[in-house]
């Protein structure tokens, strides 16, 4: 009789190690995947911060940096060009007509036609300095460029002929200066390994000339 109620002791024991081993290894297990939890959300955090810190990099480095457009090399940086008002005109005609009958219509016998009038102030705003010379990078790149790329510069192209007319109506209603030195932004490109460049958007008048010199603005 001693023996059984030993035995039965024993069981008793037994089982009650059993539930406690048990329900430890459950709370271990518990822990682990808890401590895991955060470690696996840090990682995704610092995935996207890296993600939004190659956004950034490629934003601010954008300008002055040679970069692939398509597949031709292209550069965006900002010159100074002195100006006045018949060559403000002259090249604000110029890239209209690029817009409309070279990207937009492309029709290079009258961009060429049309060019003539503006061929005084070619080299200093499209570098190319002939008609001839900007027929030729304009449909090099037509050709060459990807779709969206195209789209792209057409957009700069239109919005560079646009923001020429800010200059012409500065010098209009400031009849006292004959010319400006105004800061343009530019987009430019290599095709068959001549440049060939773009006004992009507005300028950014430095200096004004009048009867008693350059003043600084």
């Amino acid at each position: 009789m001693k023996r059984k109620k030993g035995l039965f002791k024993n069981v008793i024991l037994l089982a009650a190690t059993t539930l406690i081993i048990s329900g430890f290894s459950g709370i271990t297990s518990a822990s682990a995947a808890e401590q895991k939890l955060p470690k696996k959300q840090s990682v995704e955090t610092r995935t996207d911060f890296s993600s939004q810190m190659q956004l950034l990099k490629i934003s601010n480095h954008q300008m002055g940096q040679v970069h692939a457009m398509g597949n031709i090399d292209s550069s965006q940086y900002a010159a100074r060009v002195t100006l006045n008002l018949s060559q403000i005109r002259k090249m604000t005609s110029a890239q209209r007509n690029i817009f409309d009958k070279g990207f937009d219509k492309k029709d290079y016998s009258k961009l060429k036609d049309a060019l003539g009038t503006s061929a005084t102030v070619l080299g200093l705003v499209f570098v190319t300095s002939t008609p001839a010379g900007v027929v030729a990078g304009v449909s090099g790149l037509l050709a060459t460029l990807a779709p969206s790329a195209r789209g792209t510069l057409k957009e700069l192209v239109y919005n560079g002929y646009w923001q020429m007319g800010y200059l012409e109506d500065f010098l209009t209603k400031n009849k006292r200066y004959d010319l400006i030195d105004v800061q343009l932004p530019f987009i430019e490109y290599k095709v068959k390994g001549k440049r060939i460049r773009f006004v992009t958007g507005k300028g950014v008048v430095k200096r004004v000339h009048s009867k008693t010199g350059w003043i600084t603005l």
